[in-house]
């Protein structure tokens, strides 16, 4: 059985290839600019991100975050989660 988020995902995909839009591919994202394979990596590409976006060093306050985070190339999809998930 698929999880849940997957199943959301491809129709996702689907739809803009059907509408033939184009998407931020896995391959892109692969080839980032930073690889991270520590925490130590994970803070450095953070702060990379950051400046490649114009975020700043201030924790993010941008209206309408899930519209900036799509316009670059971000999915983003709300789901139902168990309340295990939360605890």
């Amino acid at each position: 059985m698929k999880p849940q988020y997957s199943d959301l995902l491809e129709r996702y995909l689907e739809v803009e290839q059907h509408l033939q839009v184009a998407s931020f591919g896995v391959e892109q994202a692969a080839k980032g600019p930073q690889p991270v394979s520590s925490l130590g990596d994970a803070e450095l590409a953070a702060v990379k991100l950051r400046e490649h976006w114009n975020l700043g060093v201030n924790p993010i306050s941008v209206p309408g975050l899930a519209e900036f985070l799509e316009e670059q190339g971000v999915k983003i999809n709300a789901l139902d989660l168990p309340p295990t998930f939360r605890d």
